[in-house]
This record gives structure tokens, C-alpha cells and sequence, in this order.
């Protein structure tokens, strides 16, 4: 297992795990959590946060409706197609 914490001539530093990279040991780079400076770093996460995730249609390029977004999802539009679609299904049984 990888050393998480290092001491270099300016300080402490750990270790991002996504980035693989060194950053300084302060809240400043890293989220606190329980009192506790956790990884993978802050730029990481809001990388991952934002990061464009596009409708499961084929040729739709709208971004997803969920903010978590889970594979298969879509966008507002064809979720509103599909329960629309549901529904008469579900009507005609």
C-alpha cells in the first residue's frame, strides 16, 4: 500500500488517490470529514461533481435529469416520454 503522507521541506503533503498526485495537508486542498482530512482532493471531486453526463437515448445529447447520475438515465425530456408511455401501457392492461 501506497505511503498516504509525506514530510517535504514546505510540509506535510497526501496523497490523492484519483489524481495520484501530492498536495499540501490542509483544508485548503482536501475535504474534512470527522475531523479528518479525507481523499481523493477537493479538485478531484468537483471534477467528478461536474463533469457532463449525457442522455442514455442514442443520438441525444441533452444532459441527464439526476445529479447522481445512474447508467440508463435521461434527460427530462425522454423521462417524460417514457412515464408518459408507461402509463398507457399500464391503462391498457
Amino acid at each position: 500500500m501506497r505511503e498516504r503522507i509525506r514530510m517535504t521541506d514546505d510540509g506535510e503533503e497526501k496523497y490523492c488517490h484519483k489524481c495520484e498526485d501530492w498536495h499540501p495537508n490542509t483544508d485548503e486542498f482536501f475535504f474534512v470529514q470527522r475531523g479528518k482530512l479525507r481523499s481523493p482532493c477537493k479538485a478531484c471531486i468537483q471534477e467528478k461533481r461536474f463533469t457532463l453526463k449525457v442522455c442514455c437515448v442514442e443520438g441525444c445529447n441533452q444532459p441527464r435529469k439526476m445529479l447522481a447520475c445512474r447508467p440508463g438515465s435521461r434527460c427530462v425530456t425522454h423521462e417524460r416520454m417514457y412515464r408518459a408511455d408507461y402509463k398507457a401501457r399500464k391503462a391498457v392492461k
